[in-house]
Formats: structure tokens, C-alpha cells, sequence
């Protein structure tokens, strides 16, 4: 509206044109009594309309950079909002990750088998995911106490010491057969395998714990552990004599008790 003044006096405004700038003059502080074209020259009136330029120019600014402002401050607590959203992701997948790893470790504690003997304890990890059913067996029985007393009635040196059967003639178990759960984990020293006879599914409760490297058993018998701590101990265990091939032991070496943790 201010700028119609200079149109006015460059001779660019009709004269409607100039009612209108009258009309709207007031805003820029000019005084609507007075009707003369000249007074647009009034030095105190020109530096009014600058003075209301100037302030036009402000107010306009000033907008301008509350309008910045605003956007800023939505850019900013949009970021700060996908950072937050981000942490709780990273927070939560952590967590379950943890989760995880302590069930894992509580998984293998409820899956070690212990033997306590005359000269110390056997400790044996079962193979739970390898050998399902077996180890579910195995575990069974140790719970009810079925493996208390045993003895180990046969023991080979340089091959392997075998028990788990109640009349300790090798010919006993618990009266419930176990289908085969063969695997590709080899018979090296310390694993721990079932025993069976001539039929593969005709495993019960009797196993034994090889003492040395057997690859020719692999394939055969059903492996559901090994030995993680107390190898020595199982070195220990009186074993048949050398003249005995069948590897009958006289006055055999017995578990004492037999437990697991789960």
C-alpha cells in the first residue's frame, strides 16, 4: 500500500488507484485528512513510511523465523523420537538375545549327568538334540534312582567300561527298549554310548564310556554324551583281567549315585 505513493508520484496510478493508497495510508502511520498529492513529499511523512516500511520488513522477518523456528523444532522431535524409537529396538533385541543365551546355559546345566564313584565324580553332557529320546531315558532313570548301585561289569582297558545294568551280569535293564538314535559323532575317547544287543533298537538302560579312540563302533550304537570333567576318575575304575576276554570284572567298582541337574 505504501509503495502506491510511488506510483502516484511517478505518474504509474490511476485515480481510483489513489483512494485506495489513501484509504490503507493510515497503516503506514500517514494522516487520511489530508487529500493533497504533495503531502506524499512531507519530509515528516516520508519518514514515516519508511519507518513503516522498516517495521513491515520486521514483522515480515520476524514471521519468517517463527516459521523457521517451528519446522526446527519439528525436525528436532521427529529425530529425537526415531532416536528414542531406535534405542528401544536395540534395547528389546538385546535383551533377547541375553535372554536366549541364559536359557542356553541353563539348557546345558539341566543336561550334565553326574556318577559319583569311590575316586570322584563323572561328570557327562548329554546330547540332547543328537539323541532325544535316549537322553530323556537316561535321565529318568537317574532321577528315580534306578542307577544308584550299580555296578560297572565290564571294563576293557584300552577300550571302553561299561554298566548301567541292575543284575550286573550284562544281560539286565529296565525293561523298556529305545529305538536307535545313530549319529555321525565318532567314538573317541570319553564319549559315552548305549549299549545293545544284537538287535539296533534293543538298547535299555545299560552304557559305557569309551577309554580310547573306537571308529569302528560309529555308526552302531547310539552316542548320547561324552565326558566333560572326571576322565581321570573313569581311568580309575577297576577293569577286567587281561586274561578274560569277555572283560567280566571280579568285585567290579560300583556308581554310588547317579543325578543330573534339572
Amino acid at each position: 500500500m505504501c509503495f502506491c505513493m510511488f506510483k502516484k508520484l511517478f505518474g504509474l496510478v490511476g485515480s481510483k488507484n489513489i483512494s485506495w493508497c489513501k484509504k490503507f495510508s493510515g497503516v503506514c502511520g500517514l494522516d487520511k485528512s489530508k487529500q493533497n498529492v504533495s503531502h506524499y513529499l512531507n519530509p515528516q511523512d516520508m519518514s514515516a513510511f519508511y519507518i513503516c516500511n522498516q517495521k513491515s520488513l520486521g514483522s515480515k522477518v520476524g514471521y519468517v523465523s517463527k516459521q523457521n523456528s517451528s519446522k526446527s523444532s519439528v525436525m528436532f522431535y521427529n529425530l529425537l523420537f526415531f532416536l528414542l524409537l531406535g534405542g528401544m529396538f536395540l534395547i528389546s533385541f538385546s535383551y533377547k538375545n541375553v535372554l536366549a543365551k541364559v536359557n542356553e546355559i541353563k539348557a546345558e546345566e539341566q543336561s550334565i549327568i553326574t556318577i559319583e564313584t569311590k575316586d570322584g565324580l563323572i561328570k557327562i553332557k548329554t546330547f540332547d538334540t543328537i539323541a532325544p529320546k535316549t537322553t530323556a531315558r537316561i535321565k529318568e532313570l537317574a532321577k528315580s534312582g534306578f542307577y544308584n548301585g550299580i555296578v560297572f561289569h565290564r571294563v576293557i582297558d584300552g577300550f571302553m567300561a561299561q554298566t548301567g545294568d541292575p543284575t550286573g551280569t550284562g544281560s539286565g535293564g529296565s525293561g523298556k527298549n529305545l529305538q536307535a538314535e545313530f549319529s555321525n559323532i565318532s567314538h573317541k575317547r570319553g564319549i559315552v554310548s548305549m549299549a545293545r544287543a544284537s538287535d539296533v533298537n534293543s538298547a535299555d538302560s545299560q552304557f559305557f564310556i569309551v577309554l580310547q579312540d573306537s571308529p569302528f563302533l560309529d555308526g552302531k550304537y547310539t552316542v548320547f554324551g561324552k565326558v566333560i570333567e572326571g576322565m581321570d576318575v573313569v581311568d580309575k575304575i577297576k577293569k577286567a583281567d587281561p586274561s578274560n576276554p569277555s572283560g567280566t570284572v571280579q568285585n567290579p567298582d560300583k556308581m554310588i549315585k547317579v543325578s543330573f541337574n534339572g
